[in-house]
């Protein structure tokens, strides 16, 4: 009698359960409302139809190829028992992942984790990632990358309001920093444009000490330092920064030393004659010697010499021939050169001498220099 009583009463409910969804009714659990499917909130049928809260799945670490695949824009409002989060923050400074933290919640189901990338103009938010504990950790992100974050609570089918938070990974490290212009009083420095960075702090070391000097947007890569002290030695350090909601993450520095007033040489008569370049230069205040370097396109350098001299002959060049040269000033300093600005010149080489072209075997005698030269067939025989 009870089986067929049973049977009867699964039958009885198929059929109101079909006239119920022909007449499209769903009751919604928790809040005691009927509504019709077609009418029913996009963001309700994800929540209710697309996803198994019966037996979520949780994960404390993630990727962003793991993420959740649902197109969720916001978390769902049925909060009529489930509070907000709080306490949430990004703990740690990662290059490539965010490790999030939040205050646990005692009798939840769990959280949900959404982001949206802000490194893509018109980005949404989408469900990331469900946890049971208060934590997550993404990893393989990009390095510079900056996300918002909203965590919620939820039991069951009600969902609290989310915390939201920025979170950044560090920027790749500053490149290409170096010295554009010098002269007395005065040194200007530019470095590459990071494309994934808010700003840039410069630092300055001036007598042993580091100061952060000056703080620049992310569209400034160029500075010019004025009111130094000439002769002393300077150091600057670049550094690329991203900021969220728990401050700044710096990036690598790059860096480089000088010396204000550490100019190039005048020139002081310098010639083409013989098929050499003979380079004469006047003494560079602050230098105790000069890294001297040509070139035949401007692009590609090659360092002649380092010398303490302000002469200095090149072997024999092809005769016809465009060359250019730089003369770097350095100073000594902590045993190591620091170099300062140059002085460029250019010649064609040319095997005359007083308006006379020289064969291939001759005598050179040059007092100034104090070398003498005996060239047969183009090379040196002897020299002294």
């Amino acid at each position: 009698m009870t089986a067929v009583f049973t049977l009867a009463a699964l039958v009885l409910a198929f059929f109101l359960f079909r006239s119920c969804w022909e007449e499209k009714l769903i009751y919604l659990p928790g809040n005691g409302m009927s509504v019709t499917n077609d009418k029913m909130p996009e963001l309700m049928q994800a929540v209710i139809g697309e996803r198994d809260f019966s037996a979520p799945k949780f994960a404390d670490i993630a990727t962003p190829d793991e993420a959740a695949t649902a197109d969720e824009a916001q978390p769902a409002n049925n909060n009529g028992g489930v509070s907000a989060v709080k306490g949430l923050k990004r703990t740690e400074n990662l290059s490539t992942g965010i490790k999030l933290t939040w205050d646990r919640q005692n009798g939840v189901t769990g959280y949900r984790v959404y982001w949206k990338d802000m490194n893509k103009k018109d980005s949404t938010y989408k469900l990331f990632s469900t946890v049971k504990e208060p934590g997550l950790e993404i990893r393989n992100l990009t390095a510079g990358s900056l996300y918002s974050f909203r965590v919620s609570a939820f039991s069951g089918t009600e969902e609290g309001e989310p915390a939201e938070l920025l979170g950044a990974t560090i920027p790749t490290e500053a490149t290409g920093l170096h010295i554009t212009k010098q002269k007395k009083g005065e040194t200007s420095i530019a470095w590459d444009k990071n494309e994934r960075a808010d700003g840039y702090l410069l630092e300055r070391c001036f007598s042993g000490k580091w100061s952060e000097y000056k703080t620049f947007d992310s569209e400034t890569t160029e500075f010019t330092d004025k009111d130094l002290k000439n002769g002393k030695a300077y150091y600057y350090r670049i550094k690329p920064f991203r900021e969220d909601s728990a401050g700044r993450l710096y990036g690598k520095s790059d860096s480089l030393r000088t010396v204000a007033g550490l100019v190039g040489p005048k020139d002081s008569g310098s010639q083409s004659m013989l098929g050499r370049i003979s380079l004469n230069y006047k003494k560079s205040d602050y230098a105790t010697g000069y890294q001297i370097y040509y070139s035949k396109d401007k692009k590609n350098w090659e360092q002649l010499t380092d010398t303490k001299k302000t002469h200095f002959s090149t072997a024999r060049l092809d005769d016809g021939e465009t060359y250019y040269f730089r003369i770097y000033p350095y100073k000594k300093v902590d045993d190591k050169e620091v170099t300062g600005w140059y002085t460029e010149l250019k010649f064609k080489a040319k095997q005359e001498i007083y308006g006379e072209k020289v064969g291939e075997t001759y005598v050179e005698v040059n007092l100034n220099e104090q070398h003498m030269w005996y060239i047969v067939d183009g090379e040196v025989y002897c020299e002294s």
